[in-house]
């Protein structure tokens, strides 16, 4: 009986305490945001992200209808203007900073900077009716005068996000970040001084062209504050961001940028290097050659080139397919020399694996980050042909066993004339491949050592191809979502020079009339 008065009471009790209930849930949301928005760039964690993602769309949502339901109650006509209906004015000011959201989290993903100019309505519609709930409480009191600052301080913080938003969006973004036009030295200026001084008699030549000198790098004698950690750390990452802010709007670098960059990052230590790095895409949202066209031509390669160092052009047919191909050969292939070699456990061989494994995740659940193929065909593909070679032979077993059995399979014709290609599986033409480098111990005589050291670095080439082909807005997308190894590497790689989006051009050249 009592549950059953509880139930009937419950509308009454919720139009007696919506607002109330509102505006404690919005300060929930908010607080939660505030803890966990910045967490979400360092953990790459699927419930946090979706927990932050529903408190993100909830928090405006939320705040809105407390907002609108407070401006009706104002508007009703039949309620006095009580001491209650005072103080629950003073709470518009504080729902409009709400929805300028905690400084945190501003944008979930890229694609909300986009949505900017709808924030910009929804701010000059949000800012009337706050205004407009004061103003219907207005009695003269006191606190009728505390709620104007808080006000305006609501107008601003929400203003501020709606200007971030804005910033943040692609066009704009790219457009803060492009140089002011540069005409360059007065060509017609100076040819005008040619003609006239030729008119006169004199023998006019060019003098000996003067390049305008490179930036410097910076400059390590300057003075830290010793009281921050990593101080040096946190200087470096923000000179160095204002300049490579750029790649992830997909522009181009100077001549300049590059060489103060790799002449830095040449200079100082890994560990200073990947702290340098971490801290520049915090403020976001192979040293292998000295000029910029042997730079772009280290893009290319994608494993290629150490088989050619080390003469083993047997394995470039597992190269020169598409490249989500040659990510599953390579992955299949190291997985099974990795459990017919496992009772060895060479740092190479756990290296290569975990290399193999990083560029499998990227290949299945980040696929945007690769350039185009069918990944997702070829990989359920070859996930169907290895289940139903194991139901056949009615092989259950996992790790080791499976890859003795799947290594015993003859592969001396090459499956796709048996199979045709209808088919994207690379099952066997991978178990071909791994056979070919298990041969090179038994047939080449080389070590384990060797060969595993080999199998590294084409997974080392293939990461770096992977990381300087992928769009530099795609890098910036993966950091709401905790960030990706292959950013790292991508802008690390920019800093030493290792990249396609430099410049070719020096700068300015200077030339000057010398008279006879």
């Amino acid at each position: 009986m009592n549950i059953r008065r509880i139930i009937q009471k419950l509308p009454t009790l919720w139009n007696l305490l919506e607002l109330q209930i509102l505006v404690l849930v919005s300060l929930f949301l908010q607080t939660a945001l505030i803890l966990l928005g910045s967490r979400r760039k360092y953990k790459n964690n699927a419930i946090m992200q979706f927990v932050v993602w529903c408190f993100y769309l909830s928090a405006d949502w939320i705040a809105t209808i407390a907002l609108g339901i407070l401006s009706e109650d104002m508007r009703d006509s039949s309620k006095d203007l009580e001491s209650k209906f005072v103080v629950m004015a003073s709470w518009a000011p504080f729902l409009l900073a709400h929805l300028g959201g905690p400084d945190t989290i501003t944008a979930y993903s890229l694609e909300d900077n986009e949505l900017w100019l709808r924030h910009l309505i929804g701010l000059f519609y949000q800012c009337y009716v706050a205004v407009y709930v004061v103003y219907k409480s207005w009695k003269g009191g006191h606190l009728n005068y505390v709620t104007i600052p808080l006000i305006v301080a609501g107008m601003i913080k929400y203003g501020e996000r709606t200007w971030s938003l804005r910033s943040g969006s692609s066009q704009n973004f790219r457009e803060s970040i492009i140089p002011a036009p540069d005409p360059g030295p007065n060509y017609a200026k100076f040819m005008d001084d040619y003609s006239a001084k030729k008119a006169e008699g004199y023998r006019v030549s060019l003098g000996k062209v003067i390049k305008t000198a490179p930036a410097p790098p910076l400059t390590q004698s300057a003075a830290l504050n010793n009281s921050i950690a990593n101080a040096s750390c946190l200087r470096d990452g923000f000179y160095f961001f204002r300049i490579f802010k750029c790649l992830f709007s997909d522009l181009i670098l100077s001549f300049q940028d590059h060489k103060s960059s790799q002449s830095f990052f040449r200079s100082n230590s890994c560990e200073h290097a990947f702290q340098v790095v971490e801290i520049e895409l915090g403020l976001m949202m192979s040293d292998s050659a000295s000029d910029i066209e042997s730079c772009k031509k280290l893009c290319a390669h994608r494993g290629d080139r150490v088989l050619n160092e080390k003469g083993r052009h047997e394995f470039d047919w597992s190269i020169e397919v598409e490249f989500d191909q040659s990510i599953l050969l390579w992955h299949i292939a190291t997985d099974l020399c990795y459990y017919d070699d496992e009772s060895f456990m060479l740092q190479s061989c756990v290296r290569s694996r975990l290399f193999s494994n990083y560029m499998m995740y990227l290949l299945v659940r980040r696929p945007s980050m690769l350039p185009n193929g069918i990944g997702q065909i070829r990989f359920d593909d070859t996930c169907a042909e290895a289940k139903e070679l194991l139901l056949e032979r009615k092989y259950m077993k996992k790790g080791k066993e499976a890859s003795d059995m799947i290594l015993q399979v003859n592969t001396e014709i090459p499956p796709s004339e048996v199979k045709g290609d209808r088919s994207k599986s690379v099952l066997f033409d991978a178990c071909r491949l791994a056979k070919s480098l298990q041969a090179l111990e038994t047939e080449k005589n080389w070590s384990k050592e060797e060969k595993w050291e080999m199998i590294s670095r084409v997974w080392l080439e293939m990461l770096c191809h992977a990381a300087s082909h992928c769009r530099g807005l795609e890098h910036a997308r993966q950091l709401s979502r905790g960030g990706e190894l292959l950013t790292h590497v991508w802008l690390l790689m920019a800093h030493l020079g290792i990249t396609e989006q430099f410049q070719i051009s020096q700068g300015h050249v200077r030339a000057k009339l010398v008279l006879d």
